[in-house]
């Protein structure tokens, strides 16, 4: 839709420049340089912006030709063999230490090779990745306690809620699980909104249509039942 968008646009635009013969090697690059900036723009607003489930995938199979879209797309929708195909070629190209850790990372945690992540989890930049990719590691593991440590370094709140999501269902707290699941829902945007919501509608049952009433309904959940998790994000509610 957003190449169609600019393709109208430029078509617009170079009719009106040919009726009113105002061609110039000015106004073409006048024009040009706008398109691409409008292209630019509608690719950001997508991938960091955009909330909408439908809007983020139609983008994702659109650019399916582009192998970090698609491995996105593969990982949320647990197409094993694409994500294998698709790092591989991936890392074939990629010469970037941080860029190929990310990638390492995010697919030895998808078919759970802890070990394999621990390997390359030093090396992601910014901090705050590094941290929640560290406590992601330590709750597959089991090390909850440690991995409670982690949590509290994180300042992102959709990082924090993600990893209490992940930590609640490890500790069978359902309810608890949902709550912050929903919460860490509610913080993300762009592709980061859509890989978390194929994951929990998997995970949790959680979809669109049914957020809020199961976020609701996750709210009577007992002060009771994780009182350290409850004090330790009242903060970010």
């Amino acid at each position: 839709m957003a190449y169609l968008l600019v393709s109208s646009l430029a078509v617009v635009y170079f009719i009106t420049l040919k009726t009113f013969a105002l061609f110039s090697m000015y106004t073409v690059g006048a024009g040009i340089l706008s398109l691409l900036i409008t292209l630019l723009y509608i690719r950001f607003w997508i991938t960091h912006v955009e909330t909408r489930i439908e809007k983020i995938e139609n983008f994702l199979t659109t650019n399916k030709n582009k192998p970090h879209f698609h491995l996105i797309y593969a990982i949320a929708n647990q197409m094993d063999s694409d994500v294998k195909a698709t790092t591989a070629d991936l890392l074939d190209k990629e010469k970037r230490s941080i860029c190929r850790a990310y990638y390492q990372v995010t697919t030895a945690l998808y078919f759970n090779n802890v070990t394999e992540a621990r390997n390359h989890v030093e090396k992601l930049k910014p901090e705050c990745y590094r941290l929640y990719f560290r406590g992601l590691i330590l709750l597959k593991e089991g090390n909850i306690e440690e991995a409670d440590t982690m949590i509290e370094q994180i300042n992102k709140p959709w990082m924090k809620f993600a990893l209490l999501a992940e930590r609640e269902q490890k500790l069978n707290n359902l309810e608890w699980a949902i709550n912050y699941a929903n919460k860490a829902k509610r913080k993300m945007r762009g592709l980061n909104k859509y890989h978390f919501h194929k994951t929990y509608e998997r995970q949790f049952g959680l979809d669109a249509e049914h957020d809020d009433n199961i976020y609701n309904q996750s709210q009577t959940a007992s002060a009771e039942t994780v009182p350290f998790v409850k004090e330790r994000s009242s903060s970010l509610n």
